[in-house]
């Protein structure tokens, strides 16, 4: 298993408006930490559908020919991660049939996750990978994912590799978004977010800066509810 991404004690906030009266672009109000995407290898067989693929079709192969892949272990359990972090993991499988197995299609159901194996065929007696990384994106709490190996193995044609974990969470903002709606011209009006520790005893925010010159933000720390801000 191999994990990239630190903690990253703090965050960063992004403020931008939606002024319909003065007419200015539209955006939104978010809270970001840093982190790296997760990114499929060129050679990764997998896309990313929302829901579990169709079934594959069942293997031709005849009997005294025939491939079985047996997986060492379906389900990875990275423990525990924080968000914007991504954890690696290698499933090993072996081929105990007769045949050459043939990886047929690799299908990860959500794209935070990618699955790469580390070649299409596989002669009798020889073992392979399935190389998953996850992302752990804005997720929290427990999490859990699916990558579907299809090949022609005729006694199991799918395989069901399984990634879970909890997702710890450094920062809260509430809340998560703010729409500001319409505006009459000269009209102001006031929002705010509440930012808390969760995961980290103490946090400090650095600097507040807008992207347009309508919009101001002003951070101050609440005497009642220490180590979080008010935005």
């Amino acid at each position: 298993m191999t994990r990239r991404g630190t903690p990253t004690i703090g965050t960063t906030l992004v403020v931008s408006a939606l002024f319909i009266a003065a007419g200015l672009p539209c955006c939104g109000v978010c809270a970001a930490a840093n982190g790296e995407k997760v990114t499929p290898a060129p050679e990764a067989l997998s896309s990313a559908p929302t829901r579990v693929p169709p079934p594959p079709p069942p293997s031709k192969v005849p009997p005294e020919k025939a491939p079985r892949i047996e997986v060492e272990g379906t389900t990875f359990d990275f423990g525990e991660m924080y968000q914007m972090e991504e954890v690696t993991h290698e499933f090993t499988f072996t081929n105990r049939g007769k045949g050459t197995l043939t990886i047929r299609n690799v299908t990860a159901t959500c794209g935070c996750t990618a699955a790469t194996p580390s070649k299409r065929e596989f002669a009798p007696g020889e073992h392979g990978t399935i190389k998953v990384t996850f992302h752990s994106k804005r997720f929290r709490d427990r999490v859990t994912k699916h990558v579907y190996v299809d090949t022609n193995d005729p006694v199991t044609p799918r395989t069901v590799l399984t990634v879970t974990g909890v997702i710890k969470v450094e920062v809260e903002v509430k809340p998560s978004s703010i729409y500001i709606g319409r505006l009459e011209v000269g009209e102001v009006v006031n929002r705010t977010l509440i930012i808390t520790p969760v995961a980290v005893k103490k946090f400090k925010v650095l600097w507040v800066k807008t992207n347009h010159p309508a919009l101001t933000a002003r951070v101050e720390s609440m005497r009642k509810k220490p180590g979080a801000y008010r935005l």
